[in-house]
Protein backbone atom coordinates (compact mmCIF):
# COMPACT_ATOMS: atom_id res chain seq x y z
CA UNK A 1 0.00 0.00 0.00
CA UNK A 2 1.44 3.34 -1.00
CA UNK A 3 1.80 6.25 1.56
CA UNK A 4 -0.07 9.39 0.55
CA UNK A 5 2.07 12.48 0.86
CA UNK A 6 0.52 15.59 2.50
CA UNK A 7 -0.72 18.28 0.24
CA UNK A 8 -0.12 21.15 2.85
CA UNK A 9 3.38 22.62 2.91
CA UNK A 10 5.46 21.86 6.04
CA UNK A 11 5.90 25.50 7.11
CA UNK A 12 2.17 26.18 6.91
CA UNK A 13 1.36 23.06 8.92
CA UNK A 14 3.81 24.08 11.69
CA UNK A 15 2.21 27.54 11.95
CA UNK A 16 -1.26 26.00 12.23
CA UNK A 17 -0.01 23.72 15.05
CA UNK A 18 1.46 26.66 17.00
CA UNK A 19 -1.78 28.62 16.69
CA UNK A 20 -3.77 25.61 17.87
CA UNK A 21 -1.57 25.34 21.03
CA UNK A 22 -2.02 29.04 21.85
CA UNK A 23 -5.81 28.76 21.57
CA UNK A 24 -5.77 25.75 23.88
CA UNK A 25 -3.74 27.62 26.56
CA UNK A 26 -6.06 30.62 26.40
CA UNK A 27 -9.08 28.40 26.94
CA UNK A 28 -7.53 26.91 30.17
CA UNK A 29 -6.95 30.30 31.92
CA UNK A 30 -10.14 31.62 33.78
CA UNK A 31 -11.32 35.10 32.98
CA UNK A 32 -10.48 37.64 35.70
CA UNK A 33 -13.63 38.90 37.39
CA UNK A 34 -14.12 42.64 37.31
CA UNK A 35 -13.27 44.43 40.59
CA UNK A 36 -15.79 46.81 42.06
CA UNK A 37 -14.77 50.43 41.73
CA UNK A 38 -15.75 51.13 45.34
CA UNK A 39 -13.32 48.49 46.65
CA UNK A 40 -10.51 49.92 44.54
CA UNK A 41 -11.38 53.35 45.83
CA UNK A 42 -11.06 52.17 49.46
CA UNK A 43 -7.63 50.64 48.80
CA UNK A 44 -6.28 53.56 46.79
CA UNK A 45 -4.75 56.48 48.69
CA UNK A 46 -6.65 59.74 48.62
CA UNK A 47 -4.88 61.48 45.77
CA UNK A 48 -6.95 64.64 45.95
CA UNK A 49 -6.95 64.96 49.79
CA UNK A 50 -5.52 68.21 51.10
CA UNK A 51 -2.70 68.56 53.66
CA UNK A 52 -3.46 67.46 57.22
CA UNK A 53 -4.28 70.15 59.80
CA UNK A 54 -2.24 68.37 62.52
CA UNK A 55 1.39 69.38 62.42
CA UNK A 56 4.21 68.16 64.64
CA UNK A 57 6.94 70.59 65.49
CA UNK A 58 10.25 68.80 65.03
CA UNK A 59 11.89 71.27 67.43
CA UNK A 60 9.55 71.78 70.47
CA UNK A 61 10.21 74.72 72.75
CA UNK A 62 12.06 73.73 75.97
CA UNK A 63 10.34 74.08 79.34
CA UNK A 64 11.14 77.35 81.06
CA UNK A 65 12.34 77.32 84.64
CA UNK A 66 10.84 79.98 86.89
CA UNK A 67 14.29 80.76 88.22
CA UNK A 68 15.50 81.60 84.65
CA UNK A 69 12.60 83.98 83.97
CA UNK A 70 13.18 85.91 87.15
CA UNK A 71 9.89 84.86 88.80
CA UNK A 72 10.21 83.96 92.47
CA UNK A 73 10.24 80.26 93.15
CA UNK A 74 8.35 79.50 96.34
CA UNK A 75 9.36 76.34 98.13
CA UNK A 76 7.05 75.25 100.96
CA UNK A 77 8.89 74.70 104.17
CA UNK A 78 8.04 73.71 107.72
CA UNK A 79 6.03 76.28 109.60
CA UNK A 80 7.52 77.23 112.92
CA UNK A 81 5.12 78.14 115.68
CA UNK A 82 6.48 80.59 118.15
CA UNK A 83 5.81 80.03 121.82
CA UNK A 84 3.11 82.33 123.08
CA UNK A 85 4.39 84.81 125.64
CA UNK A 86 1.87 86.65 127.77
CA UNK A 87 1.90 90.37 127.09
CA UNK A 88 2.17 92.96 129.84
CA UNK A 89 -1.34 94.31 129.22
CA UNK A 90 -3.03 91.07 128.14
CA UNK A 91 -5.34 88.66 129.88
CA UNK A 92 -4.62 84.95 129.64
CA UNK A 93 -6.36 81.74 130.64
CA UNK A 94 -4.48 79.51 133.05
CA UNK A 95 -5.23 75.92 134.01
CA UNK A 96 -4.67 75.21 137.69
CA UNK A 97 -4.71 72.15 139.93
CA UNK A 98 -4.71 72.77 143.68
CA UNK A 99 -5.19 70.43 146.67
CA UNK A 100 -8.09 70.53 149.11
CA UNK A 101 -7.01 72.17 152.42
CA UNK A 102 -7.05 70.10 155.54
CA UNK A 103 -9.81 70.63 158.07
CA UNK A 104 -9.18 73.66 160.25
CA UNK A 105 -6.95 75.52 157.75
CA UNK A 106 -9.81 77.72 156.58
CA UNK A 107 -12.95 78.28 158.71
CA UNK A 108 -14.75 79.65 155.67
CA UNK A 109 -13.92 76.57 153.60
CA UNK A 110 -15.11 74.28 156.40
CA UNK A 111 -18.39 76.19 156.48
CA UNK A 112 -18.84 75.95 152.71
CA UNK A 113 -18.42 72.17 152.60
CA UNK A 114 -21.48 71.81 154.80
CA UNK A 115 -23.61 72.91 151.81
CA UNK A 116 -21.32 72.25 148.82
CA UNK A 117 -18.81 69.68 147.75
CA UNK A 118 -15.13 70.22 148.53
CA UNK A 119 -14.40 70.92 144.88
CA UNK A 120 -17.14 73.54 144.59
CA UNK A 121 -16.17 75.17 147.87
CA UNK A 122 -12.53 75.56 146.84
CA UNK A 123 -13.52 76.99 143.45
CA UNK A 124 -15.63 79.63 145.18
CA UNK A 125 -12.64 80.63 147.31
CA UNK A 126 -10.42 80.78 144.22
CA UNK A 127 -12.80 83.36 142.74
CA UNK A 128 -11.71 85.70 145.55
CA UNK A 129 -8.15 84.50 146.17
CA UNK A 130 -6.78 84.78 142.62
CA UNK A 131 -7.78 88.43 141.95
CA UNK A 132 -6.38 89.44 145.36
CA UNK A 133 -3.07 87.68 144.66
CA UNK A 134 -2.93 89.17 141.16
CA UNK A 135 -2.93 92.62 142.72
CA UNK A 136 -0.13 91.58 145.09
CA UNK A 137 1.98 90.34 142.15
CA UNK A 138 1.51 93.58 140.25
CA UNK A 139 2.37 95.60 143.37
CA UNK A 140 5.41 93.47 144.21
CA UNK A 141 4.05 92.67 147.71
CA UNK A 142 4.00 88.87 147.48
CA UNK A 143 7.57 87.83 148.20
CA UNK A 144 7.12 87.32 151.95
CA UNK A 145 3.77 85.58 151.67
CA UNK A 146 3.41 81.78 152.10
CA UNK A 147 3.35 79.67 148.95
CA UNK A 148 1.52 76.60 150.26
CA UNK A 149 -0.78 75.36 153.02
CA UNK A 150 -1.55 72.05 154.80
CA UNK A 151 -3.51 70.04 152.25
CA UNK A 152 -5.00 66.65 151.51
CA UNK A 153 -4.27 64.49 148.49
CA UNK A 154 -7.54 65.46 146.74
CA UNK A 155 -6.93 67.75 143.76
CA UNK A 156 -9.27 70.35 142.26
CA UNK A 157 -8.72 71.42 138.65
CA UNK A 158 -10.16 74.56 137.07
CA UNK A 159 -9.45 77.37 134.62
CA UNK A 160 -9.25 81.08 135.33
CA UNK A 161 -8.31 84.29 133.54
CA UNK A 162 -5.20 86.06 134.81
CA UNK A 163 -3.14 89.12 134.06
CA UNK A 164 -0.23 88.47 131.70
CA UNK A 165 1.92 91.00 133.55
CA UNK A 166 1.18 89.38 136.91
CA UNK A 167 1.96 85.97 135.42
CA UNK A 168 5.38 87.19 134.23
CA UNK A 169 6.10 88.60 137.68
CA UNK A 170 5.30 85.20 139.20
CA UNK A 171 7.42 83.43 136.59
CA UNK A 172 10.46 85.52 137.49
CA UNK A 173 9.92 84.88 141.19
CA UNK A 174 9.06 81.16 141.05
CA UNK A 175 11.21 80.05 138.09
CA UNK A 176 14.56 81.79 138.22
CA UNK A 177 16.13 79.37 135.71
CA UNK A 178 13.22 79.38 133.25
CA UNK A 179 12.73 75.62 133.23
CA UNK A 180 9.14 75.28 134.48
CA UNK A 181 6.11 74.90 132.24
CA UNK A 182 3.22 77.35 132.14
CA UNK A 183 0.98 74.78 133.83
CA UNK A 184 3.44 74.33 136.68
CA UNK A 185 3.73 78.08 137.26
CA UNK A 186 -0.07 78.44 137.09
CA UNK A 187 -0.40 75.77 139.76
CA UNK A 188 2.13 77.58 141.98
CA UNK A 189 0.24 80.86 141.54
CA UNK A 190 -3.11 79.33 142.53
CA UNK A 191 -1.64 77.53 145.54
CA UNK A 192 0.14 80.68 146.72
CA UNK A 193 -3.07 82.67 146.24
CA UNK A 194 -4.98 80.23 148.46
CA UNK A 195 -2.19 80.24 151.07
CA UNK A 196 -2.26 84.04 151.20
CA UNK A 197 -6.07 84.01 151.47
CA UNK A 198 -6.06 81.51 154.33
CA UNK A 199 -3.41 83.52 156.20
CA UNK A 200 -5.44 86.73 155.97
CA UNK A 201 -8.57 84.82 156.98
CA UNK A 202 -6.98 83.53 160.17
CA UNK A 203 -5.43 86.91 160.96
CA UNK A 204 -8.79 88.67 161.12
Amino acid sequence: MAIKRPTVPYAQAREQLRQTNQDAQSAEQPNASPVDDDENAAERPAENAGPSNTTTDPFPAPLTNQAETGSPVQTPGPTKQARATPGSASRMTISVSVPIPQKGVSPFFDALVEDYSEQEALRYILNEALPAYEALLLGGKFKKLPKDYPATTTIVSTRRTFSGEAFEAARKAFDRFGVLSQFKISKMIAQAALASYFKNENAN
